[in-house]
Formats: C-alpha cells, structure tokens, sequence
C-alpha cells in the first residue's frame, strides 16, 4: 500500500476498501476485471496465452525465427516508468 499512496494517492481509499479484509480482489472485481482485458485482447488481436513452455514453443521448426515478432518499445508515462523500471 505504500507504494500506493506514494505514487497513485487518490488510488489509496480504493485499495484500502478493497484489500481491508483480504489480500486479495473479491470474485466480482477478477470477474470484471477478467472481461475488461479479455475485451481489450480481442480488440488489439491478442491472442491466450499458451500453457507450454517457452523453450518447447522455441524449438518448434515451422517458426522461423526471422518470422518471430519482435517487441516493440512505447511510450509510457510517468507512474507507468516507476511501475515497470
């Protein structure tokens, strides 16, 4: 929480609220927060992840790995580059 009310203050009373009796969302937030970014997901493409492991996806021969996607860099915002540094 301390980082809460560091960086996102007005965020604070929420996360309190929230994670007063638990240290974890109750079912109904997951649940909407499950569809909000199984909405986005589909929206931008994205896909589900997969349950087997990296190495064995990278062993795959039919993927070259020129044909692999590279990551890309974007612009974040401030509280974004202190989340993710």
């Amino acid at each position: 929480m301390q980082f809460v009310r560091e960086h996102f203050p007005a965020l604070a009373p929420e996360y309190a609220r929230r994670y007063a009796h638990a240290d974890f969302a109750d079912a109904a937030y997951k649940k909407q927060m499950s569809a909000l970014v199984k909405s986005i997901c589909k929206k931008h493409g994205i896909g589900e992840r997969t349950r087997e492991p990296l190495a064995a996806r990278a062993d795959q021969s039919d993927v070259e790995s020129e044909e692999r996607k590279k990551p890309i860099r974007v612009a974040m915002s401030e509280p974004q580059a202190l989340l993710f540094a």
